[in-house]
């Protein structure tokens, strides 16, 4: 939970220091969407992880 945690805080830091340091006419859609990806990457691994501690026989 920690390192997801830390990838969680990483990429809010990214993204607030992105968004601070461009001027709104020049924020790049790719950029968010990259970041967006990322967000959904940290929450699929995360849900990976908990199932599998769920599963009969799949535990760590």
């Amino acid at each position: 939970m920690e390192e997801t945690q830390y990838r969680f805080y990483r990429l809010r830091d990214d993204l607030t220091y992105y968004l601070a340091e461009t001027p709104p006419e020049q924020v790049d859609r790719e950029v968010v969407r990259r970041m967006f990806g990322e967000y959904q990457g940290i929450w699929d691994s995360l849900g990976e992880r908990w199932l599998s501690h769920r599963r009969p026989g799949e535990g760590p």
